[in-house]
């Protein structure tokens, strides 16, 4: 069910049970955003809905549109909103005079959304663009709501500067989710940071060092450099990566290239202690593409990842699989490598991965 959300609209209480048990009813909030956002996440809901009817859908308005109704991208109201929300669901921001960090941003800070994953899915060696590449399965945890994009930065005529900073409280927290993850998959993390040059890496490395030492699994320590290259020439190596705010944004986009396209790529944002959680679509807002040119597959991945979230790991596997065999038949939109013959659009990508569930 989807409601359009007034001004004096009111949460209703939480009807859902969880630790292991399957939802009674959960309710999402939805923030379609700017550019590309609105079109991939109605999408997302369409295919969402073909495997569960147990979420109840707040579609609230954020971005340029929030602007144009209300003068913010992100009302107050909306924040408080999202806050009692069972989980919130992101199109993309930034259009015009809507800036990513007044949307999402602030979502991220505010509701201290610390722990980034970002799962790079290797679909075939058709997709990927990276040569000789057979096969790769990384899981990216970024540190998401501190270090060098929240912290004092200015600006004057020849001169700017932006603080990178870390507590080790901040580290300590991102480096048990990445250890927790890496427990249920091939038990190693890959600490990624600059350590030579920067003192706010030594004291990362210095801190998940001893983060590791609660943990039976293995770490190794990379700098970034190595990484972005090792990512490309031997991805097979990793399991998870964990790193800062800026090296993970900049790497997670560098790996869009084994799946194919960031178009393809979902993330999920955790706040564990809180219970806040964002799923989105890496990419960005591409408010230059027209309609019906935009990949919605990250945003229904990332719709998937919210039915792990909420204890519903089947529904999430019909998605996946219906993924991979809407890609395996070569059906592709434009940002993607494929034939004039099976190029779809948007709503036609969203309809087939649906048809494939049903």
């Amino acid at each position: 069910m989807i409601h359009n959300c007034p001004l004096f609209w009111v949460v209703d209480p939480i009807l859902y049970i969880t630790h292991g048990q399957s939802p009674i009813m959960v309710t999402v909030a939805v923030l379609p955003g700017d550019g590309i956002g609105p079109e991939v996440v109605d999408e997302t809901v369409k295919v969402l809905n073909a495997v569960t009817d147990q979420i109840d859908y707040i579609t609230l308005p954020v971005g340029l549109e929030s602007i144009k109704k209300y003068g913010k991208a992100l009302r107050d109201e909306t924040m408080e909103i999202c806050k009692s929300c069972d989980a919130i669901l992101f199109g993309a921001a930034g259009e015009g005079e809507s800036h990513p960090e007044d949307s999402l941003g602030r979502l991220r800070h505010e509701l201290d959304l610390y722990a980034n994953l970002r799962p790079v899915i290797f679909f075939s060696e058709k997709l990927c663009r990276v040569k000789d590449v057979k096969a790769c399965d990384i899981l990216m945890v970024r540190e998401l709501s501190s270090g060098i994009y929240f912290t004092k930065r200015e600006q004057s005529r020849n001169t700017a500067y932006d603080l990178m900073e870390y507590t080790r409280k901040e580290i300590e927290r991102v480096a048990h989710a990445a250890f927790k993850e890496a427990e249920k998959r091939r038990n190693h993390v890959t600490s990624v940071d600059k350590e030579n040059v920067l003192a706010c890496s030594k004291l990362w490395r210095e801190t998940v060092s001893n983060v590791a030492a609660s943990y039976s699994v293995g770490l190794s320590h990379m700098l970034v450099d190595t990484c972005a290259m090792k990512l490309l020439v031997s991805p097979e190596e990793f399991d998870v990566i964990l790193t800062g705010n800026l090296f993970g944004d900049i790497l997670s986009d560098e790996a869009s290239l084994l799946s194919g396209s960031i178009g393809l790529l979902p993330s999920a944002s955790y706040n564990y202690e809180k219970g806040y959680a964002l799923f989105e679509p890496v990419h960005g807002s591409a408010p230059d593409l027209k309609r019906g040119e935009a990949n919605p597959i990250g945003a229904i991945l990332s719709g998937a990842l919210m039915l792990e979230y909420f204890t519903l790991p089947k529904e999430k596997e019909k998605i996946y699989k219906a993924v991979q065999s809407v890609l395996q038949k070569g059906y592709h939109t434009g940002d993607m490598r494929g034939t004039p013959e099976t190029l779809v659009t948007t709503q036609e990508m969203g309809t087939l991965i649906k048809k494939l569930i049903n």
